[in-house]
C-alpha cells in the first residue's frame, strides 16, 4: 500500500530481520521474520552476553512443566543472581530431583557460577499494561 505511510518509532520489540525483501505487493524493503520479546525481558549476563526470554519460556513452561507450573518469572537481581518464581497448580511441588535438574538447565545458559533460587509463591502480579511478565530485571 503506498497511500499507508510507514511509521518508525522505538517500543522496545527484539526481532530478526528476514533475508527475503521480496513483498507480494511489489515492495522490496526489510520484513521482519521473527518477533523474540522486549529488550526490557532481555537478561544481560556476567561476561557481557545476552540471553532472550525465549530460553526460560521453553526450559521452565514446556521441557520442566508436566501441568503442575501455573505461572512462572525469572528474576534478575544481579549479574549473577536470579530468583524463579513459581506458582504451582492445586498445590503441587516440583521434587528435589527435577527442582535440581532445572537448576542445573538454567545455569548451563545463565552461568555456572550464576545462584539461582526457587521460591514458591501464592501469587505473581502482572505488570502495570495488566501482561504477565516472564522476566523481571531488577
Amino acid at each position: 500500500n503506498r497511500i499507508m505511510p510507514l511509521v518508525r518509532y522505538r517500543i522496545g520489540d527484539i526481532g530478526e530481520w528476514s533475508e527475503d525483501t521480496n513483498c507480494n505487493c511489489g515492495l522490496i524493503s526489510k520484513k521482519l521474520k521473527t518477533i523474540a520479546g522486549r529488550n526490557t525481558e532481555t537478561i544481560i549476563l556476567d561476561d557481557g552476553s545476552v540471553l532472550l526470554p525465549e530460553f526460560i519460556i521453553h526450559t521452565v513452561g514446556v521441557e520442566f512443566n508436566k501441568g503442575e507450573i501455573s505461572r512462572f518469572q525469572l528474576q534478575q537481581i544481579d549479574k549473577d543472581r536470579f530468583v524463579l518464581l513459581l506458582m504451582m497448580n492445586n498445590g503441587s511441588s516440583l521434587s528435589e530431583i527435577v527442582e535440581q535438574k532445572l537448576i542445573l538447565t538454567l545455569k548451563s545458559k545463565l552461568g555456572k557460577g550464576s545462584q539461582i533460587d526457587i521460591d514458591i509463591v501464592d501469587d505473581i502480579p502482572l505488570n502495570i499494561s495488566g501482561k504477565h511478565s516472564y522476566v523481571i530485571i531488577n
